[in-house]
């Protein structure tokens, strides 16, 4: 799959753990583990998710219809339902059931919020914020890139790799070297220590 349809369908699929288009960059790259590898010169998701999961046409159909659980029925309700079918009163498990059922439903609008702003969030390559992305779950949130290590796969680029992925390998490094205020403070070694060697190994692929 190409860069752009791999980092749409990251965006529509995880939209609570990846905010934009450099979230989705820095957890392809940089994450070690995370659950991508290079097949075929593209980074290829190694799950269980189908790949035939909806792209964006049918993704906003579906968000939109989710938008009326606003003025619906909520799954704050639907659990209410369930609490008075199957404990009968208790009310030792009342409150933990209101809790969760408010955190879930909260949870589902802010992700239906995010897939509508799919395509805003697929072109924006800058650090996200709780001031543009309101949705971000963790309120607390600050943006931080996860560090290189020899398990990342920038700096993995195989020989085999699309000028796709080896242009947004390169547009994901020249970030990491013009924004060293993301970077994790215990991890600062590091990145001096890979940024040379991936500029190196990249104009070594250019020049193939």
């Amino acid at each position: 799959m190409n860069v752009h349809d791999t980092v749409k369908r990251m965006l529509m699929v995880y939209p609570s753990v990846t905010i934009n288009a450099l979230d989705a960059y820095d957890h392809l790259f940089c994450i070690i583990g995370n659950g991508y590898e290079w097949q075929n010169g593209e980074l290829v998701e190694i799950s269980d998710i189908p790949l035939s999961v909806p792209m964006l046409s049918e993704a906003l159909d579906i968000a939109m219809q989710f938008k009326m659980l606003d003025n619906s029925y909520s799954l704050f309700e639907s659990t209410q339902e369930i609490y008075k079918m199957r404990h009968d009163g208790k009310e030792d498990m009342k409150g933990i059931i209101e809790s969760f059922s408010k955190k879930m439903y909260n949870m589902l609008k802010e992700s239906v919020s995010l897939i509508c702003r799919t395509e805003e969030r697929l072109n924006d390559f800058d650090v996200p914020t709780l001031e543009r992305y309101p949705e971000i779950f963790m309120k607390n949130y600050e943006f931080r890139l996860y560090g290189l290590c020899e398990c990342s796969e920038l700096c993995n680029l195989p020989d085999d790799i699309k000028p796709d992925w080896l242009d947004a390998a390169e547009r994901m490094l020249n970030f990491i070297k013009t924004h060293p205020e993301t970077w994790r403070k215990d991890y600062e070694e590091e990145y001096n220590k890979w940024i040379p060697k991936i500029e190196a190994r990249i104009e070594e692929l250019k020049n193939k």
